[in-house]
């Protein structure tokens, strides 16, 4: 009679890795680890460890051509660009994933190797926030398809999920504040904006059209001619895979909106070539008088939240979320900044006094001021006809 199969399980180690421990019919020891921490995932690569070590063999997971991870990146960005296009349009969140992929990673086999994933998760949690570093575990995942459907892969391997729990770790300087700045103020800086900086960019016609259409920086920068306008045309066309949230709509425009795009007509197929405009923009606040603090953090998208503040004055959020690309009006919410004009605004429409410089009426004054509008006095009147109303005081 053979050997008696000896039965085999799965024990979980200090590393949170599941290994196969058993004997093999012929004698050995089976330790093999599964090099996953799920215990579903482990128990079906079991009968797999198990039959390629019965017949003398290693049982191997996630095996990789030998393609450098340099070569391997550029290719999956180049031939997957319509699937892996960022959030921004033009692909390059996901090119800035590939590059921390290949500074910590460094070769195809470990970018596929469990454990090298796992330390990669932690090691990234201790420099950036959780939110950021479960888009760069999606993009991973992506990529291990890519390569399975291409057969660069023999397996997926598993990429942990993120505790929902973790916040990770916030940059030293944090997010950025957005820069309020009313209608004059945006106004005053494009005033002492030159018409182009010296390597010859329309930054005038840009910031001006930016600050009309409140459209996202990199969606301008993807206008096309002539699909996307034509000089003198009433609407803009976007298109999906030149908007961040894929909605691509025709926007109407004003008058000076036309007219900066206008300028860059006769063109080639890019109307307005991209560009750094920070350094001038910068410039040109300080010379129209925003305090040197103010100044020194302003962006090209402070001029976006600036114009939908604008907008937000007449109250119509689904349209201001259209035109401003905001498929949820909850997001084009976080675009309209509170300021003490408006509260001022609020305050007037709903008080006697119409001007900032009036005193607000006493309680006897007011009282007095709607029995006048009532044109009653101290009695109400009625089809019943008159009689005394309750003090108000």
């Amino acid at each position: 009679m053979g050997r008696r199969r000896q039965a085999y399980k799965l024990e979980k180690r200090g590393n949170g890795i599941w290994y196969v421990v058993g004997t093999t019919p012929d004698g050995r020891r089976l330790h093999r680890s599964t090099r996953t921490r799920s215990r579903k995932a482990a128990a079906q690569r079991l009968p797999l460890i198990v039959e390629q070590e019965e017949a003398g063999g290693r049982a191997t997971f996630s095996e990789v051509v030998d393609t450098p991870l340099e070569e391997l990146l550029a290719a999956w960005l180049t031939s997957a660009a319509t699937e892996v296009a960022s959030a921004q349009g033009d692909g390059s969140l996901f090119e800035t994933y590939a590059r921390h992929f290949l500074r910590f990673f460094q070769t195809t086999a470990r970018i596929c190797d469990e454990v090298a994933i796992e330390q990669y998760k932690e090691h990234r949690l201790g420099q950036v926030q959780a939110t950021t570093l479960r888009g760069e575990l999606s993009a991973l995942r992506r990529l291990h398809r890519w390569m399975k459907k291409r057969k660069l892969l023999s397996a997926l391997p598993e990429v942990p999920k993120v505790p929902k729990r973790a916040t990770g770790t916030a940059h030293k300087l944090g997010k950025r504040k957005v820069v309020k700045l009313s209608p004059e103020e945006m106004d005053a800086i494009i005033g002492r904006l030159p018409e182009s900086t010296r390597k010859g960019y329309p930054v005038r016609d840009f910031v001006t059209f930016v600050r009309e259409t409140s459209l996202r920086p990199s969606t301008v920068f993807g206008l096309r001619a002539p699909h996307d306008y034509e000089p003198g045309a009433r609407l803009l066309r976007i298109r999906d895979e030149n908007d961040k949230a894929r909605f691509g709509r025709d926007v109407p425009i004003t008058d000076r909106a036309r007219k900066a795009i206008d300028s860059r007509f006769p063109c080639e197929e890019t109307i307005f070539p991209e560009f750094d405009c920070r350094d001038v923009l910068r410039e040109a606040a300080r010379a129209a008088g925003i305090s040197a603090h103010r100044a020194s953090k302003l962006s090209i998208y402070d001029f976006r939240h600036g114009r939908g503040t604008e907008w937000g004055r007449t109250g119509n959020l689904i349209g201001i979320a259209y035109l401003m690309g905001h498929k949820h009006v909850t997001t084009t919410k976080e675009y309209l900044h509170s300021n003490l004009e408006e509260a001022q605004s609020v305050l007037f429409r709903t008080s006697f006094f119409t001007s900032p410089a009036e005193a607000a009426p006493t309680t006897e004054e007011l009282i007095a001021q709607a029995a006048e509008m009532i044109g009653c006095g101290r009695e109400d009147s009625n089809l019943h006809g008159c009689y005394p109303t309750r003090s108000l005081v």
